[in-house]
């Protein structure tokens, strides 16, 4: 091998060593980029999924919400309503229509829907005294099923804010009348 093949062979190795490095910064580049990119839509998902869970959480203890999960459901067991009749009617009809705020997670939602088509059946069968035993027992696990979703969904059930349902009254011992 001449000395002019040597030199000539030096220039395309140090050629393709150039453009070898080229090619893998170009490379490196696109990588980081695409590895950014998934980054940034991880981080812009991961805040939608956690404000959809406090948008939920807050619609768990809308008014509505808490009357049908606490006030409806007591009705339903107990036939107590802590208003008038026509109250009860008013807000039945209301519920029939569907006027109440939806959840962000579908299976929250569908759950919802469900048990708010049932607590209206169930509390119209009370008033016109055809409830049985077996239905409000089907209620429950409804009631229940639901719950455990909103569990799954958004954590630990947040508890009903001051004010949102009405407090038990106190109740006079027999010690107090005496």
């Amino acid at each position: 091998m001449t000395f002019e093949t040597f030199r000539q062979w030096i220039t395309v190795l140090g050629l393709s060593g150039l453009v070898g490095t080229l090619i893998a910064l170009v490379v490196k580049a696109l990588l980081e980029r695409k590895s950014q990119d998934r980054e940034h839509r991880w981080q812009e998902e991961k805040e939608r999924r956690d404000r959809a869970q406090d948008t939920d959480r807050a619609t768990y203890n809308q008014r509505l919400t808490i009357l049908v999960r606490e006030d409806l459901a007591e009705f339903i067991r107990t036939g107590q309503w802590p208003a008038d009749q026509e109250d009860l009617r008013r807000a039945l009809l209301s519920l029939r229509q569907a006027t109440y705020e939806h959840f962000l997670d579908p299976t929250v939602n569908e759950g919802w829907e469900l048990l708010v088509r049932k607590s209206v059946d169930l509390a119209t069968r009370r008033l016109s005294n055809r409830l049985r035993e077996s239905d409000i027992f089907a209620y429950n696990r409804l009631r229940t099923e639901w719950e455990d979703a909103c569990k799954r969904s958004f954590g630990p059930l947040p508890a009903p804010p001051e004010g949102a349902a009405p407090s038990p009254e106190p109740h006079a011992s027999a010690s107090d009348s005496s």
